[in-house]
């Protein structure tokens, strides 16, 4: 199944999806996405391994690498830091005062909530590796409660419980506090940007003026900086987040 999820949510084998629709349809119209769930894996390693003995040139190694699925050894965790984020598994914090198992997925149409149960490394050939979120998720449909300033869950409302898992750069992470006015199993969900992450705009600079910049020596003011007014300004910080989507995720377990 996490094979499955993996292949499922990498855009690189989008268009191959839809090829090997087109096969389980044409032999039998009825229970295509079923047959297809259960085909596909196999179907594009044997395409894949093909073309790679056929036109090595053209088939990346990380495609092929994907298509030849994980190896058998998988390892589990109960944290990491992803991208500067620090996550725990439910389990992992227990008797910790720190809560880090919040885990929020920003749907098309939806969000998604959960906590973090499990932590898996799937390792493939040449290297390549995947890490995966096992959670726990609340059902949204009917256990979540929405006004004009909070969103809350009801954390004994739970669903998904057939597809557990996300990709570890899909997730950011949020906190549970509890819901004062519905009481309750209820849980006020907060998403916040957490402190270390920003995204700093890169504003092109004339040939010449960089080097100044970067060679200009360090110093510091003998006199402390003083300030006596604070100016407000109208500023619309809504079109730039304060994280980077255009960087790859980095990874770091803790033991």
């Amino acid at each position: 199944m996490a094979r499955l999820y993996v292949l499922q949510n990498s855009g690189i084998v989008e268009s191959y999806e839809e090829k090997h629709k087109v096969e389980p349809e044409r032999q039998d119209p009825r229970n295509v996405p079923k047959r297809h769930a259960k085909e596909f894996s196999r179907w594009f390693e044997k395409q894949i391994k093909e073309m790679r003995h056929h036109q090595r040139e053209t088939t990346s190694d990380d495609l092929y690498s994907l298509a030849c699925g994980p190896l058998s050894r998988v390892s589990r965790y109960s944290a990491c830091i992803v991208n500067g984020i620090r996550f725990h598994t439910k389990e992992r914090e227990r008797n910790r005062r720190a809560q880090n198992s919040g885990v929020l997925v920003k749907g098309e149409s939806e969000d998604y909530y959960g906590v973090l149960t499990d932590i898996i490394e799937l390792r493939y050939l040449l290297g390549r590796q995947v890490f995966l979120f096992k959670c726990d998720w609340f059902d949204v449909r009917s256990g979540i409660h929405k006004d004009t300033y909070f969103t809350s869950v009801n954390v004994a409302s739970r669903a998904y419980k057939n597809e557990p898992f996300v990709l570890a750069n899909q997730a950011k992470q949020c906190f549970y506090v509890k819901d004062n006015k519905l009481q309750g199993t209820w849980e006020v969900v907060q998403d916040i940007t957490n402190r270390s992450s920003f995204d700093v705009l890169e504003v092109e600079v004339e040939a010449g003026v960089e080097d100044e910049i970067l060679n200009a020596p360090a110093y510091q003011e003998n006199e402390p900086s003083i300030v006596d007014r604070v100016v407000e300004a109208d500023l619309d910080m809504d079109p730039f987040p304060l994280n980077r989507g255009d960087l790859e995720s980095e990874f770091l377990m803790l033991k």
